[in-house]
């Protein structure tokens, strides 16, 4: 198998670096590596570089998955596919976020239903319609399915906007679509479709590892399952675990949903485990777990913390804790603002 994955307990990068280097033997001409984001790609790049008798410094790719782009594709020439893929991607004019919203800006001028909005009213339009169309974008929904929704408990006005929106999101696709334009993440999209793609079709030889995501996105996810499949790519996860049942409030849940989607078996994900490279030990992984696990029911919450206090696995759990509730999730914020500084403070 040819996925892996780091426990949480165990630092991520440096983990995934020394697994790296000794995976690959220090070869690292023809391997790409996607991370979640573009810190983590800065901290591993670092890392390599800093790892001794590393020789790849000049050929390391590393790059956040969010930076995917045409130029990507560059790497699997002369393929004859991938060299349409890259004339059809280059005619493609992307608006980001602020071309984006003035762009919806004049749409929502020319719309009667809008009225005489001032500029800045059409703005504050523009900026919600953009978002609900990135949202719909990254969820891959048909705008036509909007049809589906059952309205018949909704109030009159509510009806209205749900086919207004459906039908002027569908108006701005098609204008979009004549003027050969995209958002950003609707390029995104087609990217990693394409990508995914040759990776399935395409005879190419280049090492692919995608390591820390959690798909979240179903684009994300989809390149991931393809990667997976392919001959070789490795996929590395962190932080899964093992017969671990999880509302979606935990920061696991997603990780279960992306290994059911790969139709992956737990007992086939090889752990990358390096006591170099430890962090705490079993017991508080499992301790993180019990506060996202048994949030409503504190009582059994305590019991569990005091069990492990007796058992001294742990001897500050009890002491540390204390119960906090809050009206809104602006004042929650504010609270662990609070104690992070008091913290903070005593440390000094």
């Amino acid at each position: 198998m040819n996925v892996f994955n780091i426990p949480s307990n165990y630092n991520f990068i440096k983990s995934l670096a020394n697994w790296l280097k000794k995976h690959y033997n220090n070869e690292f001409s023809d391997l790409k590596i996607f991370l979640p984001n573009q810190r983590s790609s800065r901290k591993l790049r670092i890392e390599l570089l800093n790892l001794q008798d590393f020789n790849g410094q000049s050929s390391i790719k590393i790059k956040s998955f969010a930076d995917l782009n045409i130029e990507d594709f560059y790497d699997f020439l002369p393929n004859n596919l991938c060299a349409e893929i890259i004339d059809e991607l280059s005619k493609i004019k992307v608006l980001n976020r602020i071309d984006a919203i003035f762009f919806l800006c004049e749409e929502v001028k020319k719309n009667p239903i809008f009225g005489t909005q001032n500029f800045t009213q059409r703005f504050k339009t523009a900026k919600s319609l953009y978002q609900l169309f990135e949202d719909l974008e990254e969820n891959q929904i048909d705008a036509s399915k909007i049809k589906l929704i059952d309205d018949s408990n909704l109030a009159k006005h509510h009806q209205f906007t749900v086919e207004f929106f459906q039908n002027f999101y569908i108006q701005i696709k098609d204008i979009l679509i004549k003027k050969n334009l995209m958002f950003t993440g609707s390029f995104h999209n087609l990217l990693c479709k394409k990508f995914s793609e040759v990776i399935e079709t395409q005879n190419i030889n280049q090492n692919i590892v995608i390591a820390g995501s959690t798909g979240s996105i179903l684009s994300s996810k989809n390149l991931i399952k393809s990667i997976k499949n392919y001959k070789n790519g490795c996929v590395v996860l962190y932080g899964y675990q093992q017969h671990l049942n999880v509302e979606e409030i935990h920061p696991q849940f997603y990780l279960n949903e992306l290994v059911k989607f790969l139709d992956l078996e737990a007992k086939n994900i090889q752990e990358i485990k390096n006591s170099e490279f430890k962090n705490s030990c079993e017991i508080r992984k499992d301790f993180g777990n019990l506060i996202f696990n048994d949030y409503k029911n504190f009582e059994n919450f305590l019991k569990s913390c005091q069990e492990i206090n007796k058992n001294f696995e742990i001897t500050d759990i009890v002491s540390n804790l204390e119960i906090s509730c809050f009206d809104n999730e602006m004042n929650e914020a504010k609270s662990i603002v609070n104690i992070v500084k008091e913290n903070l403070k005593n440390d000094l």
